[in-house]
């Protein structure tokens, strides 16, 4: 299965089915499996002074996992199994089965977990993230790295910029309220259903600018913020974008009353 989704033939298949004026109905993208929506979730991005680096994603699954935990330790026991389908089962959350989800031996069940650390062409590590936040988290991780490295936006604006996630089912848009208007009015015109982002996900990152400098980001959309020994420039910058976040709240007011009206043109 994975050497599947990474060849580049499967990647020709999906990108021939989009198109770039409107949307098409469920069955047209022919979906396999059923979305993961997952709980008891968290990441630490991690790098130390030597350039060594870890993006680590642990999570229990569902609320308290198994409801079992250790009477020495106290660790609540995950129940990741419920991630596999099962013939004639539905899962935890009601998902019909997916054949390509099936228990096998060696097999993994399916996640959204998406740690990511990204090296340049010499090998250095030049960008580190994952997030905790259910089906959420691809979506969530994959747009802050495209800001950071594709768009050139710091760390911390890729982090804090507005997200959008569609997982195919169900087959709707969900926005976050600062998303820009005249987006919203696009996806409306293309024959996209818009909701408002149910729950969200939180992504932790870090950026390397230069070869003795680093940036990391706690995301604000649960709150905490980074630590480092050495590097107290991080924790600074996030003291620093906490404020300018207030002294702005009154222009994001404004946008999500933008927002709501765009919203009353959503196709039903």
């Amino acid at each position: 299965l994975l050497s599947l989704i990474l060849s580049p033939e499967y990647a020709e298949e999906i990108r021939e089915r989009i198109n770039e004026h409107k949307t098409q109905p469920l069955a047209y993208y022919e979906p396999m499996f059923e979305p993961q929506t997952d709980h008891g979730t968290s990441h630490c991005s991690i790098i130390d002074s030597d350039g060594n680096a870890v993006a680590v994603t642990s999570t229990i699954n569902t609320d308290f996992g198994a409801f079992v935990y250790g009477r020495n330790t106290g660790i609540i026991y995950n129940n990741q199994m419920d991630d596999f389908s099962q013939p004639g089962l539905s899962n935890y959350y009601g998902y019909a089965p997916s054949p390509a989800n099936f228990i096998q031996p060696f097999k993994r069940p399916m996640s959204s977990m998406s740690p990511i650390i990204v090296t340049d062409s010499n090998g250095e590590v030049i960008f580190i993230a994952g997030g905790s936040g259910g089906s959420r988290i691809i979506s969530s991780v994959a747009q802050v790295a495209i800001y950071n490295l594709w768009l050139g936006k710091s760390i911390r604006d890729a982090v804090d910029m507005p997200r959008l996630h569609q997982q195919l089912i169900p087959m709707e848009i969900e926005l976050e309220k600062r998303f820009p208007v005249n987006v919203v009015h696009g996806l409306l015109a293309r024959g996209h259903t818009i909701s408002s982002f149910r729950g969200g996900c939180v992504v932790q990152a870090i950026e390397r600018r230069h070869a003795d400098e680093l940036w990391a980001v706690s995301d604000a959309r649960k709150g905490g913020a980074p630590d480092g020994l050495g590097y107290k420039h991080m924790t600074k910058s996030f003291q620093n974008w906490f404020r300018r976040t207030f002294q702005r709240s009154k222009e994001q007011k404004i946008l999500e009353e933008e927002v709501k009206k765009a919203r009353l043109l959503s196709p039903k």
